[in-house]
């Protein structure tokens, strides 16, 4: 028997400046583009998420200083913590809390399913500790898988 192959689809994320009190956070998607040295960053709308064919979208919050060239105004008090997701069109018992390690995590997209996800940031005070959570309203991750490592619903 041979083991499922998982692909991943890979997005950078980057939390932005809001308003005082606000309590929710708008971000920016990125794509690297790999086919330059250093790599460089597309911009993606959050609208337009898909796992391309693959079976998981990643999400990566890069350092404050990797985003510093293309986004200069982002939340550097926010740290991506667990995404929520829900999927919309079926009930194939996908998981529906993720927590983040280490500013990463992934979602599985079955095949002909849409899962609205939320992220969640924790925010940490100036002396380092915890303030809150804040989510995000978006992103919705389109199918695109070809169903080769996951089964049908």
């Amino acid at each position: 028997m041979t083991k499922p192959r998982t692909h991943l689809t890979n997005y950078l994320v980057v939390p932005l400046l809001g308003d005082p009190g606000e309590r929710t956070v708008r971000c920016q998607y990125f794509r690297e583009d790999f086919s330059t040295v250093p790599p460089t960053w597309i911009v993606v709308n959050p609208g337009k998420l898909s796992t391309h064919r693959h079976d998981m979208i990643y999400f990566r919050q890069p350092t404050a200083q990797e985003a510093a060239p293309y986004v200069p105004n982002q939340d550097t008090t926010l740290e991506l913590f667990a995404a929520v997701a829900k999927t919309r069109n079926a009930d194939c018992g996908m998981p529906n809390l993720m927590p983040a390690s280490t500013r990463r995590l992934s979602v599985s997209v079955f095949p002909e399913t849409n899962r609205s996800v939320i992220l969640i940031f924790q925010r940490f005070e100036a002396d380092g500790s915890f303030g809150e959570l804040v989510a995000t309203t978006d992103p919705d991750v389109q199918h695109g898988t070809d169903g080769s490592a996951l089964p049908d619903c």
